[in-house]
């Protein structure tokens, strides 16, 4: 069940980048549920492109 709302909000957030591609939040949560699920490359894509939108997440 956890599973299927992890797709869920991955799909999600997919949609708000589609539609605001700098939108900082969505590359960060989306880039946690990439690492969670093993996908370490396109994670690191988008954790650095929250951190280029938004240096704060640097921190």
């Amino acid at each position: 069940m956890l599973q299927g709302k992890v797709d869920e909000a991955e799909k999600h957030f997919r949609e708000a980048l589609r539609l605001h591609p700098e939108y900082a939040n969505a590359h960060f949560y989306l880039a946690k549920i990439l690492k969670k699920k093993g996908l370490l490359r396109e994670a690191d894509l988008h954790y650095r492109e929250a951190i280029r939108i938004n240096p704060e997440y640097k921190q």
